[in-house]
């Protein structure tokens, strides 16, 4: 019988190029609010990330997101 996999932590900030960048996983207002399942604050230097969703789209809005935060 296969084991449930452990959830992956989740990263508190990052960087990028020579900034540093916070991280944030918020609930499910985010999106309702926003539209969008993440998005970049430059003048923060923060991602936020809707936590509402399957890892494996979580893992992409992540990715996309720093994206938009190296160009």
């Amino acid at each position: 019988m296969k084991q449930p996999q452990k959830a992956k932590p989740r990263p508190k900030r990052l960087r990028v190029m020579n900034l540093n960048w916070s991280v944030r996983f918020m609930d499910q207002s985010c999106k309702e609010a926003t539209q969008s399942w993440g998005w970049c604050d430059y003048g923060d230097q923060t991602i936020f990330i809707c936590e509402d969703q399957k890892p494996d789209a979580m893992a992409d809005t992540f990715l996309h997101e720093v994206l938009h935060a190296i160009v």
